[in-house]
């Protein structure tokens, strides 16, 4: 078990020396607080679009691989004209929000299955300052389109958060790390800028989830071997 613990600590830290902040997320709320932190260096000029966008894929990741160690098969994801965890769209643009169930296997990103939702409300956070505090923007009951929803881009670039809701009105729980909510999904829709490609790319997106998925896997070998005794 330390053997796993020493190896994960050491690609932690060989990955996070690459990053210009800290993209460490273990619950909901911490990875709430890195997208605000990568938020306000963007918007404050001494960070890219483009590493703000590798710093939260990062923390997403991390996200995600500490509710599988928490024994969750999925969480929610909240996507941006389809794409997720982050957009790069301009202000007053307009754009549809979905919701979907995502793996917390770190080898893929696909979406997967996961409690049945009857409706999505929709929330938006413009002040990265107060990174936990947001609006209602309006509530989709549309499963047949992921629970679409139409949204015009604000500033500051707004933080998406999806809420599923049941057949009752009542929010989903799916209780991950710290005891947080990971049935709600969160998406980012960052600034334009000169550093923007098209995308991450196949090469660098396969070593983003090769790592994670590596991570994966050594913290379920842990937990086999705890289980064993």
């Amino acid at each position: 078990m330390r053997a796993y613990r020493l190896a994960v600590f050491s690609l932690l830290i060989a990955i996070a020396a690459l990053l210009p902040i800290s993209a460490f997320a273990d619950s909901y709320l911490d990875y709430l607080a890195v997208k605000a932190g990568a938020r306000l260096n963007t918007l404050g000029g001494t960070m890219t679009a483009k590493r703000e966008r590798e710093v939260i894929r990062f923390a997403w990741g991390m996200y995600r691989l500490q509710q599988q160690t928490a024994s969750l098969p999925s969480v929610g994801q909240a996507a941006v004209d389809g794409s997720y965890p982050t957009a790069h769209r301009r202000p007053g643009d307009v754009v549809t929000l979905t919701f979907f169930y995502v793996t917390t296997d770190t080898f893929s990103t696909a979406p997967t299955a996961g409690p049945a939702v009857t409706s999505v409300e929709y929330q938006v956070n413009t002040d990265p300052n107060n990174p936990n505090t947001f609006t209602s923007i309006g509530t989709s009951s549309d499963a047949g389109s992921r629970f679409s929803f139409a949204y015009t881009v604000g500033a500051n670039e707004p933080v998406i958060q999806a809420i599923p809701k049941d057949n009752l009105g009542q929010p989903i729980m799916l209780t991950g790390v710290g005891g947080q909510n990971v049935a709600r999904g969160l998406a980012t829709v960052l600034q334009v800028d000169s550093s923007i490609a098209p995308g991450l790319g196949p090469v660098a997106l396969t070593a983003l989830m090769l790592v994670l998925g590596t991570l994966g896997v050594i913290a379920l070998r842990r937990r086999e071997q705890e289980a064993r005794g």
